[in-house]
């Protein structure tokens, strides 16, 4: 081994590195440190050397490092980095400017949403590194590799015995995990509704045999599916608080009630969305009426080019106009003006019937009454049970002379053919709504 130059030596540089192969085997280049949300800080050394044959101890013990990994520590700076960062936002956002922008009512009301999340921040991160934990412990029960050194000092150890005992646990795992797949194939095709795929069968044919089949359009099951998969998408704090807590998909069964229900902890003052998917033209044509005018004049410039241009069976061609896109995904609100309350009741099911003009005994749909009224008989989850309960306190309150205001937020989404074309050519990998209209809480109160 020989020493630097004297150019490199510890002593004639500003960074000095301090390791176990002694003072002048490694002279530090460059450090270079890294912080960001959610992740431990990092600290980058690149050192040189004149030894060209680096010991294998400057490796460092991989499985050592592995072993020693300190939960704690990286849970407790993940969560002092998360508050950093939300402390930070919350005071720009508190700022003059901002509430002179936005407006006082706005910035309260995302200030506690945040305030919300930062509130329950600790428990969410302290579950992900428990998970991280038990993938961890996992992946540790498996042998590790030690490094290329003593994989060569040891390989030659190997013998006849332990290869054959090696095979041996290979093919039992083998033999256990094709059992596995077995029953859970088996337990799956029970749960099919139509044929059964044989369990040793591997062909195209007999896997679609024991697909369940997708409901038509008509239905209204795949619009309501593509509103559940892009809400999920865009609100990631949403959780399904009705149909058991399930997402809609495109073979579910058709049902009567609230098409969907969410929950939302990190709102404070409305903890719950309810929302109703329209995807048929009449409704669509009537609820556009309720939106604002230059969004309105929008939509009826895309009508006139898709009846310019009908599908063969002479409709609007919805389905392949582009120009859609500029607007999908977009949430508006609704005016609260009598003309608005027209618009809206139009595109829902009126009292007493439902959308195929028979009798229900029930009030407007998505109005306060309705939802009331259809909560229990909904396979509602802890939260969605909740709001039932929410909702009693409420109607007490309406009884009285104390302010009240309902713990939800209603939205009417709709879905038109051409998202149903861009979901159906992505193979249900795209989820596309044309627009949501956020309904003022005095709006179809009954």
């Amino acid at each position: 081994m020989f020493a630097l130059p004297d150019l490199l030596r510890q002593t004639n540089r500003i960074l000095q590195l301090t390791t176990p192969l002694g003072a002048d085997t490694l002279a530090a280049e460059c450090l270079r440190g890294e912080e960001s949300v959610s992740r431990p800080y990092e600290l980058t050394v690149t050192a040189l050397s004149g030894d060209a044959a680096i010991p294998p101890a400057l490796r460092g013990n991989v499985e050592r490092f592995m072993r020693q990994v300190d939960w704690g520590m990286l849970a407790r700076e993940s969560k002092g980095l998360f508050n950093k960062a939300i402390g930070a936002f919350v005071d720009g956002i508190d700022s003059w400017v901002v509430r002179a922008v936005a407006g006082r009512a706005q910035v309260r009301e995302i200030i506690g949403e945040l305030q919300a999340i930062q509130k329950s921040a600790p428990k969410m991160i302290d579950d992900a590194f428990a998970e991280l934990k038990k993938l961890h412990a996992k992946m540790m029960g498996h042998q590790l590799p030690g490094n290329t050194a003593a994989v060569a000092g040891t390989s030659s150890r190997v013998t006849g015995r332990a290869a054959g005992e090696t095979a041996q646990a290979a093919s039992r795992e083998a033999t256990a995990a094709a059992r596995t797949e077995r029953r859970l194939l088996e337990r799956k095709n029970r749960d099919m509704k139509t044929g059964r795929a044989q369990t040793n069968s591997t062909t195209t044919s007999s896997k679609k045999a024991g697909e369940k089949k997708k409901q038509n359009w008509l239905s209204g099951i795949p619009a309501e599916h593509i509103t559940d998969y892009h809400v999920k998408r865009k609100h990631i704090n949403f959780r399904k608080a009705n149909n058991g807590g399930r997402l809609i998909e495109e073979h579910s069964i058709p049902h009567s009630g609230l098409d969907h229900l969410w929950s939302n902890k990190t709102s404070l003052a409305k903890p719950f969305v309810v929302g109703e998917t329209k995807s048929s033209i009449f409704d669509s044509l009537t609820l556009i009426a309720a939106l604002p005018a230059d969004l309105k004049e929008k939509f009826e410039a895309l009508r006139a080019d898709e009846a310019a241009n009908p599908t063969p069976n002479g409709q609007p061609n919805t389905f392949d106009n582009a120009g859609r896109d500029a607007l999908a995904g977009k949430r508006v609100g609704v005016g609260s003006s009598e003309e608005h309350e027209l618009a809206v009741r139009g595109g829902v099911n009126p009292p007493g019937k439902d959308k195929h003009g028979q009798p229900t005994g029930l009030a407007t749909q998505m109005s306060h009454e309705w939802i009331w009224t259809r909560l229990p008989n909904e396979n509602l989850t802890p939260a969605g049970r909740e709001l039932r309960t929410q909702l009693r306190r409420v109607r007490l309150n309406a009884n009285s002379d104390f302010p009240f205001t309902y713990p939800y937020k209603r939205w009417i989404t709709i879905v038109t053919g051409r998202q149903l074309n861009k979901h159906r050519q992505s193979g249900g990998a795209t989820h596309e709504v044309q627009i949501i209209l956020d309904l003022p809480e005095n709006l179809l109160k009954e």
